[in-house]
């Protein structure tokens, strides 16, 4: 019997036309891990009768886990889509488009997310139906690519025939490095060190209903959260006093690529926009002869909807539209 590798690999994904009923990927993504599990929850009977266990049926079954992919500035359009819950587009050049990320009370209906781990007789491919986006990550640092980690809860597993993967071109324009990262509040061009912004979609993910084993389809039943982090060299008491201050600040994550999209001016770009974020602080503190380092934790508010809500996105590239 042939093993299976990890590098022989592959995710991806589909929309689904009815939330929790799996579909063939359409796309595929190289990625950095996954974590995407089937957990079936047995209960034992309560019977007082015996002293071994008499039945331990099924009851509920749920998938979860994480995906983590390095940025690129096209073809994760769709999944970033359903983690924060809109997308408008508009030309902005010739061939150039920019899709801009809202957040929405109603996330969209789910996507199939596909798993195939490694070349084994028969290949097959593990389906994940309706998956809904509970939280994503995005992780700048100078020394990678942009990280970005979902966590994904959904219905159920099936295993199918694996897909034909075809994947996107990595081969170096298309992927958000860090050096082409730049940091601005209130529009200012401020150094960081390096940075990581969390949406929490508050999202129940174990709502159940009678007559089901499935969790029923996930929507946003608490209020959603936007918090960061950012770190810096200790270089003055401007981000400290405004701590202390409560001021509000705009803060953008900014990649610019050093290539512009085929057949026009424009540059690919993948930007992060919180219009009103407050610092929680904190201190910094000595504790050897190093150069001294601000680690400043943040959180997001909301001025209305749309690009004027806690955070939004924007993606610069060839596509017209996000499919």
């Amino acid at each position: 019997m042939a093993n299976a590798f990890g590098y022989d690999a592959a995710l991806g994904w589909v929309a689904e036309s009815t939330w929790g009923t799996p579909l063939p990927p359409t796309k595929f993504q190289e990625f950095i891990s996954e974590g995407i599990k089937k957990t079936v929850e047995r209960v034992e009977s309560p019977s007082t009768r015996n002293l071994s266990e008499l039945r331990r049926p099924d009851f509920l079954i749920t998938v979860a886990g994480p995906t983590e992919f390095e940025g690129i500035y096209e073809g994760q359009e769709l999944p970033l889509k359903h983690a924060m819950g809109a997308v408008a587009s508009a030309v902005v050049e010739t061939t150039a488009f920019t899709h801009t990320f809202t957040l929405a009370n109603a996330l969209p209906d789910g996507l199939t997310m596909t798993a195939y781990r490694g070349d084994v007789t028969s290949p097959q491919e593990h389906r994940y139906g309706g998956m809904t986006c509970a939280s994503i990550t995005w992780a700048f640092n100078p020394n990678e690519a942009l990280r970005v980690t979902y966590n994904w809860v959904g219905k159920d597993e099936t295993i199918a025939v694996q897909t034909a993967i075809t994947y996107p071109d990595l081969s170096g324009a298309l992927l958000v490095k860090g050096h082409d990262f730049a940091a601005e509040v209130d529009d200012v061009v401020t150094v960081i060190d390096s940075a990581e912004v969390t949406l929490d979609n508050g999202i129940d993910p174990n709502k159940r209903v009678m007559g089901s084993q499935f969790i029923a389809q996930p929507v946003r039943s608490g209020r959603r959260k936007v918090t960061g982090t950012f770190t810096r060299d200790w270089v003055d008491e401007t981000v400290y006093n405004e701590f202390i201050s409560g001021a509000s600040k705009k803060l953008e994550l900014i990649f610019t690529s050093p290539t512009n999209v085929t057949g026009s001016s424009t540059p690919y770009a993948y930007r992060l926009i919180m219009p009103d974020i407050r610092y929680d602080g904190e201190t910094p503190n000595v504790s050897s002869p190093a150069i001294l380092k601000q680690t400043t934790p943040f959180f997001c508010l909301s001025g209305g909807t749309g690009v004027s809500d806690s955070i939004y996105a924007e993606v610069v590239n060839a596509l017209t539209a996000v499919s």
